[in-house]
């Protein structure tokens, strides 16, 4: 590959949110939009200018004067959200969103399952998407700029934590730990109101919940008019996770090598006392981290010493 005549490095920002069907049963959406300070201080100063510095959520949006008895108010609404889609669309600003179809997963895989896994699987794709796309620019000799990324995500107390020590092993993995693309700790964002940029981020993520909500309920012939205006512009992707990719887990999951892996993670909670009043083991996706860790520090102290690591027995 030809190398590149001088590098120059972009900090590309990227802010995401998360939006979830009414019963929470149905749909789960992560989302991340993505640009340069410059093309956020653009998109902000619009997106002020039409809220007029007043916090915006995208499902209150659409849903809090639907009732009312000035029908005005809602339609108000609607037209802010259809103007911010627009400002959205028009902006230099580019997304990932992926929804996962939670309905599939606890048809094929079942319903014992971690705390917050949507949350976490929906979180992991977002990243890897935009680090895949991120790792092709920087790949490509015609572009003379290497990009990095930095992630903020709308917090959640609940999985803050957790989320962190989640990126942190994905961009020290050796797909990515000498690419440069994960140069920050991922941050998180708390507060009464969200800010522009996270608003922006709550907008696609609805979106990206309510077309496979639409796909799942059959409720909506078509498409609705706010993502199809985000997808026209083909600088926001959006990914759905369904039966195939449920039943492709199922199908690894039950693999001799990775049966061994949980049989082993199980053995491991167990000697750390993670377990619950009933003497069931507790599974978190915390300790899994923290056990693959282990796991991997184990056996490279192996390969050193001359024995044999796990993955190859």
């Amino acid at each position: 590959m030809l190398e590149k005549a001088w590098n120059l490095v972009v900090t590309i920002k990227g802010f995401g949110d998360e939006s979830a069907d009414a019963t929470k049963q149905q749909v789960f959406a992560v989302a991340a939009v993505f640009g340069t300070d410059d093309e956020w201080a653009l998109a902000i100063r619009e997106w002020l200018r039409r809220t007029r510095g007043l916090p915006f959520h995208a499902t209150d949006c659409e849903s809090q004067y639907a009732n009312d008895s000035d029908p005005q108010k809602h339609k108000d609404a609607l037209r802010l959200y259809y103007d911010l889609t627009q400002i959205l669309a028009r902006s230099h600003l580019v997304g990932f969103s992926v929804a996962l179809n939670l309905d599939a997963y606890r048809r094929i895989i079942g319903t014992n399952v971690v705390a917050d896994w949507a949350y976490y699987k929906a979180l992991a794709d977002v990243i890897g998407f935009a680090a895949m796309t991120a790792r092709g620019f920087n790949e490509h000799p015609e572009f003379a700029e290497d990009v990095r990324l930095e992630f903020t995500f709308d917090s959640r107390l609940e999985s803050n934590g957790t989320a962190g020590t989640m990126y942190t092993m994905l961009a020290s993995s050796s797909d990515w730990a000498e690419t440069g693309i994960f140069d920050t700790k991922i941050q998180f964002e708390g507060g009464p109101g969200k800010t522009p940029r996270l608003e922006m981020a709550d907008l696609l993520a609805r979106e990206s919940m309510k077309e496979l909500e639409r796909k799942i309920t059959k409720a909506r012939p078509k498409m609705r008019g706010a993502r199809l205006a985000l997808e026209e512009t083909q600088k926001f992707r959006f990914f759905e996770r369904g039966e195939d990719d449920w039943n492709r887990l199922k199908s690894y999951v039950e693999q001799p090598e990775s049966t061994a892996l949980m049989n082993g993670f199980e053995e491991w909670l167990i000697k750390k006392g993670q377990i619950n009043g009933k003497g069931q083991t507790v599974l978190t996706i915390d300790s899994w981290c923290r056990y693959l860790a282990w796991v991997d520090n184990r056996d490279a102290i192996a390969k050193r010493r001359g024995g044999v690591s796990s993955s190859e027995r």
